[in-house]
């Protein structure tokens, strides 16, 4: 049998359904090969993904990648009017922009920054909020060749880290995240209506070379402290993967997906290159309007645990979508589960697990689509190719529990491997955690929340500052993150857990915000027994989970002790 052959046919189980003889939750018997042969099944899958599209794409995954003309150009004929993107506001609430308004902002942002000096292959960063402005800026850097750097503006600290690591030769952003710390240290390009429309004609859009880079995107799966590029054709190939067969997308309709850095910018390209529109989803959004969910071209849906939680909320009675996708990092509460189905009947609509890593061009591992409660199987995602790699070292393991490996185009792994735990069973893939604890499928940023704590002026009393990581927190896979502060022989009154909540999150994003905040006045033991060495996680950890810490912080001889200390240390300091 001819491999590769009707693959939209075969694998379109948005509808819960296939091509004759196939049952649901099958998988089609070429998804195998595409992991041993990728580049054949992408070439198979590029052409026939022209009958889908109404015509041949501009772009060879051979030759070059022009993503401006095959995501935009190539659909304003047919939809120039309709809604490329929605987002919400929220003091206006649910917005819109059309692919015609897409295409005249994306173009005028181009000739503004070609006309800046922006060449092709350099780094653009986007300091945007996510919507409209997000997406204008990545397609006008894809227009004229950069590499787009997406960064959403989720905190003070976290904005000038990627910034640094990002190398950009401009920046763009827009009025309200000027006062961003350090941002103006890069004269950053602000993006508004007026500047848009004083803008030339934009410059034809420019063609990648397949293996030149496009994105530069940090990877939750990979390396969660680092940026990695992802070339052009690793992009627009996993783009069209992923909307033509995992979400199902035809032109007309529509993707809704969360509104974080984990989805973006590769949900962008899976919907703009199917013709289809996208809506970026945060819970708060939901809570205030969830109508944009209940729209009949809506074909699927990325939930987060959130986001169903406001669902939930609402109600609205059951939802009409063509199948919706859950990460299985974020763990999975029974209870919780039961009550979303009873009012949303989530069970009677297709649904699978979906593995997301952009810096890898989406879709990672997938399960097949399926009625009921959720699984915990999955499989890679159609033309992934990967190793079951060892709990330790780097070569492939010798049972049938390992790490997840994803392989470069000549074989080779693609650095160690990643974080993402699996057991192999008859059935595919179990998922089974993630190497380190996380929290909605990223890693914590315990070093970066140390160096906010470490270094604000309102917390310069503090002798140390460290996160214990917990699991548990009510549901499977979930994990509990527990900042613990060190005031020494300090008092502790002046110190407000909420305000230290706070500081964090507004330096480093939502998603930083620890479950608790504990305060000790204790010193912390440190590695190598001298006063200027890295705190002690493991020791912290032992004694805050075997509550060592509140007993010693409560002890009259550990308080002794501890003003002894305070006095010794003042005293060696001069």
């Amino acid at each position: 049998m001819v491999p590769f052959v009707d693959l939209l046919r075969s694998y379109r189980t948005i509808d819960g359904t296939r091509g004759p003889g196939a049952a649901q939750g099958s998988s089609p018997w070429w998804l195998p090969l595409s992991w041993e042969r990728p580049r054949e099944f992408f070439a198979a899958l590029w052409t026939q993904a022209e009958s889908a599209l109404g015509g041949p794409a501009k772009s060879q995954p051979e030759v070059g990648i022009d993503f401006y003309a095959d995501l935009v150009t190539r659909h304003l004929h047919r939809a120039s009017k309709s809604a490329a993107v929605r987002w919400h506001e929220p003091a206006e609430g649910w917005q819109s922009l059309t692919l015609w308004q897409l295409d005249e902002q994306a173009r005028a942002l181009a000739s503004i920054l070609v006309g800046k000096g922006l060449q092709p292959g350099e780094h653009l960063a986007l300091v945007l909020p996510s919507g409209a402005s997000m997406v204008v800026g990545i397609m006008a850097a894809l227009s004229v060749g950069s590499v787009a750097i997406p960064v959403l503006p989720l905190g003070r600290t976290y904005v000038q880290r990627l910034l640094a690591d990002s190398k950009a030769k401009q920046v763009v952003t827009c009025s309200p995240y000027t006062a961003l710390h350090g941002l103006l240290d890069y004269q950053p390009l602000v993006l508004s209506k007026a500047l848009l429309a004083q803008a030339g004609a934009g410059p034809p859009s420019v063609t990648y070379a397949p293996d030149a880079p496009a994105l530069l995107v940090r990877s939750p799966l990979r390396a969660p402290d680092s940026l990695l590029a992802v070339t052009a054709a690793d992009s627009y190939c996993s783009a069209l993967r992923d909307g033509l067969l995992l979400f199902g997308l035809r032109p007309g309709e529509r993707l809704a997906t969360p509104a974080t850095p984990q989805y973006a910018p590769a949900t962008y390209l899976a919907a703009l290159l199917c013709g289809a529109g996208l809506t970026e989803l945060s819970a708060e959004a939901v809570r205030m309007d969830a109508s944009p969910l209940y729209g009949a071209s809506l074909r699927a849906v990325v939930l987060t645990q959130a986001i169903q939680d406001s669902l939930s909320e609402v109600g609205g009675g059951p939802v009409g979508w063509g199948g919706w996708f859950r990460d299985p990092q974020e763990g999975f509460d029974v209870a919780n589960w039961e009550r979303a189905d009873e009012r949303l009947r989530l069970s009677a609509i297709p649904h699978a697990n979906l593995l997301w890593d952009a810096a890898s061009g989406g879709a990672v591992m997938v399960s097949e689509l399926r009625r009921g409660p959720p699984q915990p199987y999955m499989a890679p995602a159609p033309g992934c190719a990967y190793l079951l790699g060892a709990l330790y070292g780097d070569g492939p393991t010798v049972t049938d529990v390992g790490r997840l490996l994803l392989l470069r185009k000549d074989g080779l792994p693609q650095g160690s491997p990643g974080e993402a735990l699996l057991l192999r069973t008859d059935h595919g893939y179990m998922y089974g955690g993630t190497a380190l604890p996380r929290r909605a499928g990223w890693s914590y940023p315990s070093q970066d929340v140390q160096t906010v704590l470490t270094q604000s002026l309102e917390l310069s009393t503090l002798v140390g500052a460290t996160v214990v990581e917990l699991g548990g927190g009510g549901r499977f896979g979930h994990s509990l993150f527990v900042v613990v502060l060190f005031t020494g022989s300090q008092a502790t009154t002046h110190i407000d857990p909420k305000e230290c909540a706070a500081l964090i999150e507004r330096e480093l994003g939502p998603g930083a915000r620890p479950d608790r905040v504990e305060i000790v006045p204790l010193f912390p033991r440190r590695q190598g027994g001298t006063p200027g060495g890295a705190i002690d996680s493991d020791w912290v950890r032992e004694q805050y989970v075997s509550s060592g810490l509140y007993q010693k912080a409560g002890s009259p001889l550990f308080r002794t002790l501890t003003k002894l200390r305070a006095a010794l240390l003042q005293r060696a300091r001069g």
